[in-house]
């Protein structure tokens, strides 16, 4: 397990996260939100999630995917420059998580992102433990 700091494009936002990136991973979406916005992110439990500053520099958008009746995740961006900085949910089973953006990640270079495993999920079908059939658009 390595920490990790990260923050958005102007500095508002930063947080650390502990992740072990070797063996946890990354993962890539399909819903819709995911795919307009290119997200490549780390799932941390709260516990290894800790916001250093810039509560109030954030914005919360939310969504209803469309196998769900309500939104689910709170996807967080600072409202100054527009960094998608995470997003954070609760899960029934795994409590609440946070989904960091890999790419705001300080300390990993272009050859240590590009040999980062990459799960792909099925989030436009509600389905996180099968990969999509087509991953084409996610990589």
């Amino acid at each position: 397990m390595t920490v990790f700091e990260a923050m958005c494009h102007c500095g508002d936002v930063h947080f650390r996260v502990e992740h072990d990136f070797e063996h946890e991973g990354t993962r890539r979406c399909n819903c819709s939100y995911c795919k307009k916005v290119r997200a490549w992110f780390a799932i941390v439990p709260a516990c290894r999630f800790t916001l250093l500053r810039g509560a109030n520099a954030m914005t919360d958008y939310r969504w209803t995917p469309p196998a769900r009746r309500a939104p689910f995740i709170h996807h967080m961006f600072c409202a100054t420059c527009g960094s998608g900085t995470y997003g954070w949910a609760d899960h029934p089973d795994m409590g609440r998580f946070y989904a960091v953006n890999v790419a705001l990640i300080e300390g990993l270079d272009l050859g240590g992102l590009a040999d980062l495993p990459i799960t792909y999920v099925d989030g436009w079908n509600d389905n996180f433990a099968t990969p999509p059939a087509d991953i084409r658009s996610l990589v």
